[in-house]
């Protein structure tokens, strides 16, 4: 032990039994080289054994790096609960990772930076919960109905934002544009404005009535990529500079299909479409941003996957699980939901009640089971990354 009750760390030595303590490192070394790799919740403990380690890694600059490091899983839902899903390539087992605390049955709105916006039932929060925190989120004020559009960091003032569509005339359903910044109570009103010169009235009553509305947008939440907010209502990509708040339109893919949707694809933005009759999914993914240019990567044949769990389910399997019955009907085929797991698996919504798993060369791995057993999961088109950034709130609360 070194003299502040902290662990020493012993190192090779020179071939005489001599070994290093982890004082006799430089600080750096320590910080980016050994805390930096630690998962969020070592880093926790951590903090608790020395104060130059919980000052080291509570500087802004040292969460954003560890959370930047940090793997990117898809959030699922089960029974009502939100999680993680987690699989092995090597062991091939998978298991979910509870978000939320046992009990709490909520909508989830948005996730980034590892924060969740949740609603439980019209009460909007925002939670950590790697650190276990959670705040209140204020709503837009004196508007009838108010739907979460997205989350977003404004990197210039270091806050973290949510833009809301606000219902502010039941009669003609006219709908405005609204932000808060977290752990303050005020919003503003930043209408729908575009930063090309095209921009006109009828453009941006167009753009607004194409973005995500009422419930339907927990479904169809934003692409996040290079801080910028991504949605894909039509053939046209809607872009929300997070910087400027301002917004612009980009094109799809040239030859993809009709009923593309947006996910990310190790970082970069990817789009799927399915053909008209479902029988197989093409893949692309912008290599180049500023060029909008998108490559075909692979194309993945569904009807060989239907095949596939036909023949694995001729009989729709059953398990009894607290006097309910799950139930997988072979025939009873929506494909059509898609994220990545890792670089080289997929999860497909199937039937709106099952995920199944396989690789991009359309190989059905099987069903998405937890424990070796099958439970009812949805996918919810949010992704999470762990993170132990606090939440900017003056009423931050510790969770019991």
């Amino acid at each position: 032990m070194t003299t502040d009750g902290a662990p020493a760390m012993t190192m090779p030595g020179d071939g005489r039994g001599a070994g290093t303590e982890l004082d006799d490192l430089p600080e750096e070394i320590v910080t980016d080289k050994i805390l930096m790799l630690l998962p969020p919740k070592d880093v926790g403990r951590c903090r608790a054994v020395r104060a130059s380690w919980r000052s080291a890694t509570s500087t802004l600059e040292f969460m954003l790096a560890h959370h930047r490091r940090q793997p990117s899983f898809p959030i699922v839902e089960r029974e009502y609960r939100l999680g993680v899903f987690r699989a092995s390539r090597s062991s091939g087992t998978a298991y979910l990772q509870p978000l939320c605390p046992r009990g709490h049955n909520v909508s989830l709105h948005a996730a980034g930076d590892g924060f969740l916006v949740m609603s439980v039932p019209s009460r909007f929060y925002i939670y950590n919960p790697v650190i276990n925190q959670i705040a209140p989120l204020p709503q837009p004020e004196f508007q009838h109905t108010n739907t979460i559009l997205g989350l977003y960091s404004h990197d210039a003032t270091g806050e973290y934002r949510v833009l809301w569509s606000s219902v502010v005339d039941r009669t003609q359903n006219e709908r405005t544009l609204h932000v808060t910044t977290v752990g303050s109570n005020q919003s503003r009103d930043i209408g729908v404005r575009m930063s090309t010169a095209a921009s006109s009235p009828s453009r941006e009553r167009a753009l607004l009535e194409a973005l995500p509305r009422d419930r339907y947008s927990a479904y169809n939440p934003p692409v996040r990529h290079r801080g910028n907010l991504h949605w894909m209502p039509e053939r046209e990509i809607i872009v929300f500079d997070t910087a400027t708040e301002l917004f612009q339109c980009m094109r799809g893919a040239t030859h993809s299909g009709s009923r593309q949707k947006l996910f990310d694809v190790h970082g970069k933005l990817g789009l799927y479409s399915p053909d008209t009759r479902f029988k197989y999914m093409d893949v692309w993914v912008m290599e180049d941003y500023e060029a909008e240019m998108w490559e075909f990567k692979y194309r993945i044949d569904m009807s060989s996957i239907e095949a596939s769990l036909s023949l694995h389910l001729t009989s729709p399997k059953k398990e009894k699980r607290k006097g309910t019955v799950v139930a997988i009907n072979p025939m009873a085929r929506i494909i059509s939901e898609m994220c990545m797991l890792n670089e080289h698996e997929l999860l497909f919504g199937y039937n709106d009640k099952n995920v199944l798993r396989c690789n991009i060369d359309g190989k059905l791995l099987g069903a998405a089971n937890i424990e070796r057993r099958q439970y009812i999961m949805e996918l919810t088109h949010h992704r999470f990354k762990e993170s132990i950034i606090p939440i900017p709130s003056s009423k931050m609360q510790e969770e019991r």
